[in-house]
């Protein structure tokens, strides 16, 4: 499930606020009894910490999974596209979607689509297009 949520508009009250479940977003981020999937968490965590004063625990970063499960050349990172598309092996329409809509978006990020409100359709289905495989290359890369 992929739940986004506009902190550019909330603030810190996006990490502060009681959610349904009982909890804010900060004490799930911080919690390390609950994993979270990842790629790249450096600058994510960097501007958590710098601008909400928000720690990360119980992150599971999969970019540097890929090296690990890599046999050979492990001097470079891989991308998250290249692992989507080369290592998921998704059906054929579901990888055409994904990718139309990847360089869809690419091609509107000189005009600050992501700053635009309220958020529309293309921008919900670009932001979780990369999300909901995370879980699965977790799974791959693990093995």
């Amino acid at each position: 499930m992929v739940r986004l949520i506009d902190v550019l508009s909330l603030g810190k009250s996006a990490f502060t606020t009681i959610s349904t479940n009982g909890r804010p977003l900060k004490s799930i981020l911080e919690d390390p009894n609950i994993p979270k999937c990842f790629w790249d968490v450096r600058n994510d965590a960097d501007a958590l910490w710098a601008l909400y004063q928000v720690g990360l625990a119980g992150m599971i970063d999969i970019q540097p999974l890929v090296n690990a499960s890599r046999v050979g050349e492990k001097t470079s990172l891989s991308g998250l596209d290249k692992a989507i598309q080369f290592d998921l092996k998704l059906g054929f329409m579901e990888l055409k979607r994904w990718i139309h809509s990847k360089n869809k978006m690419k091609s509107l990020m000189p005009t600050n689509i992501l700053a635009i409100l309220p958020v529309g359709a293309k921008t919900i289905q670009y932001c979780s297009n990369d999300l909901i495989h995370l879980p699965e290359l977790h799974t791959l890369y693990r093995r």
